[in-house]
């Protein structure tokens, strides 16, 4: 999924585009938003006023700064959100990796609701892995399931309690189809630490034979030398004189 296809919906209503990414991150043109959509960018912590309905912020959130920004430090960006805005939150985390609960308190303490999230796994954006829709409510919400082909676009409940079931049994359910992948992830990941120690074990043992090899070389080179072949000449003719004149000892006491 790319990034502007998240949510035909998303730009729905929007008059302004408020980028607060680093200086470095470029994400304008991959937002495709409407000619009569004003942008701008801005700095997360100017202290601009309200961001109200009709404007959608963009922030960048993830572990390697400056181009991600801290969870933490979304806080004030996150309250100054009138009822009716929206924020594109964009993850830098692996969708496995991402630390949500991080974002839990703030996201609640601001009355705010992720009414989407999305894989970016098309995304032609670098590091970026995942995307939340995220609205500034009065009530709760339905969310819009990604991979739904439905219309499911975020929209106000009649009846509160018939939404927050909605999302209960979600959770509940999304847990019992996903924690046999996590487990199973887990097992996996264990056995690819355990390869890897096999194999650096193998590497270091390959380094120790050739080392050894290279050892074995250099003295055959040593005795092929020049040097090394006239000394043994020597030695050799030395010895053979020396046996000869054993022999004619021996030969002259049997007599």
């Amino acid at each position: 999924m790319r990034l502007h296809e998240i949510d035909t919906h998303l730009l729905d209503g929007v008059r302004e585009i408020v980028d607060v990414t680093h200086e470095q991150v470029r994400l304008r043109r991959h937002l495709r938003a409407p000619e009569e959509v004003a942008y701008r960018r801005a700095d997360l912590d100017a202290p601009d006023g309200p961001l109200g309905a009709g404007v959608l912020a963009l922030a960048l959130t993830g572990p390697n700064p400056p181009g991600h920004t801290d969870p933490s430090a979304l806080v004030p960006l996150l309250g100054r959100l009138a009822p009716g805005a929206r924020l594109l939150l964009l993850l830098g985390w692996p969708v496995a990796a991402i630390p949500y609960h991080r974002l839990l308190d703030p996201l609640g303490a601001a009355r705010c609701q992720v009414v989407t999230a999305a894989p970016l796994d098309r995304v032609a954006i670098r590091g970026v892995h995942a995307a939340l829709v995220v609205e500034r409510v009065t009530s709760v919400t339905t969310p819009r399931p990604y991979l739904s082909p439905e219309d499911h676009s975020p929209r106000e409940s009649a009846d509160h309690t018939t939404a927050l079931l909605r999302m209960a049994n979600e959770y509940v359910l999304g847990d019992l189809v996903t924690r046999p992948a996590r487990r199973r992830l887990a097992e996996l990941d264990d056995r690819v630490a355990a390869l890897t120690r096999e194999l650096a074990e193998r590497d270091e043992a390959l380094r120790a034979a050739e080392r050894d090899l290279a050892g074995a070389r250099a003295r055959l080179a040593a005795l092929e030398s020049p040097s090394a072949s006239a000394l043994g000449r020597l030695v050799l003719g030395r010895t053979g004189r020396a046996g000869a004149g054993l022999r004619r000892v021996l030969e002259r006491r049997r007599r």
